[in-house]
């Protein structure tokens, strides 16, 4: 039960990140909207609870949503972040290929990959944890129920400047939502951009454009993010 209590616990929290994605589709598709809002507001305790008041319209993001749940597709783009740790289990394990709501979204029934999961969730090696993942791509590869995309290897922030944060910005593995958590508000900072603000001849220094910081600090730790041969 414990075992199945954390692959819908994980499940669930995967999904999570969709729907914020999903509200994210919603803020893009009315922008302009959303913008003249938080520019017209007092302050951002306002303009939050103006933006959580309003019904945005959202017919087309939940007519999708339900389609996805209830595998009523021929082709679909979407975009799932994935786990830190991954738990295939929660996306392709055949028990949940007939469930709707679930990220089990082909509907995969694979007993190889079924007998693999349950490799993986007893196996503490992880040289050969890594390796169970292999096949199981390997295997849903040869399925071609994917088309994979492609993103960038970096986040590109927007932020005005009255904010102190840590050295690296992000975390280590970083994550959109992480400056929500690790940065803080810069009393010093936040009087000086106000300055600037009402004084336009006025201009605040540039820090840094690109952050390494994790880059290096794998270098200094003599870490290796060298890939495994063959990738």
């Amino acid at each position: 039960h414990a075992r199945h209590d954390a692959t819908f616990r994980a499940m669930g929290q995967a999904r999570e990140r969709a729907l914020v994605l999903a509200g994210l589709s919603i803020a893009v598709a009315n922008i302009d909207e959303v913008i003249a809002l938080i520019r017209s507001a007092p302050d951002p305790a306002t303009a939050r609870a103006q933006l959580m008041e309003r019904d945005w319209p959202a017919r087309d993001v939940e007519e999708m949503i339900q389609l996805i749940d209830e595998r009523r597709f021929d082709l679909v783009s979407v975009a799932y972040t994935g786990l830190l740790f991954p738990n295939p289990e929660t996306t392709f394990h055949s028990s949940l290929a007939d469930v709707d709501n679930t990220n089990n979204i082909t509907a995969v029934k694979s007993p190889r990959i079924d007998e693999l999961l349950i490799r993986y969730d007893t196996e503490f090696g992880q040289q050969a944890r890594e390796e169970i993942i292999r096949e199981v791509d390997g295997i849903l590869g040869d399925l071609h129920n994917y088309i994979l995309g492609w993103e960038a290897p970096f986040f590109r922030i927007a932020f005005w400047n009255k904010f102190g944060s840590p050295e690296g910005y992000l975390s280590r593995f970083g994550y959109y939502r992480d400056p929500l958590s690790l940065w803080w508000f810069h009393p010093q900072k936040e009087a000086r951009w106000r300055q600037a603000m009402a004084n336009t001849s006025e201009t605040l220094e540039v820090g840094e454009t690109d952050v390494h910081y994790w880059e290096q600090y794998v270098q200094d730790s003599g870490q290796s993010r060298a890939m495994p041969d063959g990738h």
